[in-house]
């Protein structure tokens, strides 16, 4: 058993899956049409944390199944696509407990997040090798933090913002399912690597899902908590960003080629802190009225 309690992810792989016991497991799968499979799969012996559903046609043409209300899902799709076709889908995603994430590499993503967001659907946006449209972003970002009316989550500003804490940093790539603390990753061989990334270029920390129980003596695993401090040795574009305690540097390798999470993300520590403040003001003790 996982001692530590690590989120395990893996691929839609039902050997693999029966191999857990009593873990919760986080399932990527590219099939729509095998969620509440896996779903079920997955109860079997274990407790289903996510099923991460990655289409590739825009959202708008999705046909959500009855048997998707059985699970938490999240959704990962390149684009919203036509107005139209989103309301018919919407009204078949409002009763699900579910997280939709569009590409940040597309202009009008920021606008249809809002968009989904006030129509109650919890969303995000989801990074790849595409450019950020970073003044776009920071837009999305004061509509996520200063809410005139009610609405639905817009992560990882949400996380962000209600995590804050003035003196700890985040690493908001937990709502990625990407979080060593929190999420290791073992593929179809059982080799388990610290994120996504790592298992793709094989870097594993070991092979073996027995062996995920005495994760905590693992030294590649005690060393990854210490590789934040490297990027202090020297002066450099993150160690000098006054948003680092937010970020921890999840932008680090598009810094020459598409800048500007330096401004945005100052912006919304700025807005966290406010937040915190706020909420804490409010935390207060209120004097107590005799009743009435």
């Amino acid at each position: 058993m996982n001692k530590m309690k690590h989120i395990l992810v893996c691929e839609d792989n039902e050997e693999l899956i029966r191999k857990f016991s009593f873990e919760a497991i986080v399932v990527k799968t590219k099939n729509p049409e095998h969620v509440g499979h896996i779903g079920r799969v997955v109860e079997e012996t274990n407790k289903v944390h996510c099923i991460e559903l990655t289409i590739e046609d825009n959202l708008s043409g999705l046909n959500p199944l009855d048997d998707w209300k059985e699970v938490p899902l999240h959704i990962k799709a390149p684009r919203m696509g036509h107005f139209l076709d989103f309301v018919r889908v919407r009204h078949l995603l409002a009763p699900l407990s579910v997280r939709v994430f569009l590409n940040s590499g597309y202009e009008e993503t920021y606008t249809d997040l809002q968009l989904m967001s006030s129509l109650g659907i919890n969303c995000g946006l989801y990074f790849d090798e595409n450019p950020i449209n970073w003044k776009e972003c920071t837009d999305l970002m004061d509509f996520v933090v200063y809410p005139k009316v009610p609405r639905a989550t817009v992560e990882p500003f949400h996380y962000i913002i209600t995590e804050y804490q003035p003196k700890e940093t985040i690493n908001f790539s937990g709502v990625y399912f990407n979080n060593p603390e929190k999420y290791l990753h073992i593929d179809k061989n059982e080799n388990v690597a610290l994120t996504a990334e790592n298992l793709t270029a094989g870097k594993y920390l070991f092979n073996g899902v027995e062996q995920i129980q005495n994760i905590a003596e693992n030294k590649a695993y005690k060393a990854y908590f210490q590789t934040w401090k490297k990027k202090f040795h020297k002066i450099s574009a993150c160690s000098a960003c006054p948003a680092w305690r937010i970020c921890g540097g999840f932008f680090e390798n598009r810094l020459e080629s598409n800048p500007g999470c330096r401004e945005a993300f100052s912006e919304l520590i700025d807005a966290a802190d406010l937040h915190y403040n706020n909420k804490e003001k409010e935390n207060e003790k209120q004097p107590q009225l005799c009743q009435l």
